[in-house]
């Protein structure tokens, strides 16, 4: 192509873009440009309920992204739990076996309500049901020195609690509870 027609081009090039740019600039172009976005939000305001309204009449109870009520509609009714029951204490037989928690005056974990317990409790179910003998009784012995370090002697057993969660809040009842290792803490 020789230079003078590559000169000829260039110069309508870029002329082309400053006739747009001066368009898109101009007075008449913001207000053109504004108009439109002033329009846009009662125009999505009236289309939205029309379409929810058009939706779906039967079948989904749900017609997404204008009805969605079903964010927490199902739960499951019941709830478990790995825990501690604790029979005895420094040669003094409790009335019930209690949950470790519920002894804040023996313990101060549970005073706390460490959650490193309820994990460490997690651990040894894991261990116990999969038979790892050697995990179980470290864990174990972790439990003993560190949460239970305030008593000399401690008689409890390690469960699984089965429990409705409002049930358990308003009256403390629980379903079932399956024992999972027994064990005593001595000095």
């Amino acid at each position: 192509m020789p230079k003078r027609e590559k000169e000829e081009r260039g110069s309508r090039s870029s002329l082309f873009l400053a006739k747009t740019d001066h368009h898109f600039t101009s007075k008449n172009g913001q207000r053109r440009n504004y108009m439109l976005r002033a329009a846009l939000v009662p125009i999505l305001l009236a289309i939205y309920p029309a379409l929810a309204l058009l939706g779906p009449f039967e079948g989904r109870a749900e017609f997404y992204p204008f009805f969605s009520w079903n964010l927490f509609s199902r739960s499951t009714e019941l709830k478990n739990d790995n825990v501690i029951f604790v029979k005895e204490i420094d040669g003094h037989t409790l009335p019930e076996p209690t949950l470790f928690f519920d002894l804040p005056d023996y313990f101060a974990a549970a005073k706390r309500k460490d959650i490193r317990l309820a994990k460490m409790l997690d651990n040894i179910v894991h261990a116990e049901r999969s038979g790892n003998v050697e995990m179980t009784e470290r864990l174990t012995e972790v439990i003993k020195s560190t949460f239970m370090s305030e008593a000399d002697d401690v008689k409890y057993d390690v469960a699984i609690i089965l429990y409705k969660p409002v049930e358990r809040y308003l009256n403390g009842e629980i379903i079932r509870t399956k024992i999972i290792r027994s064990d005593e803490k001595k000095r």
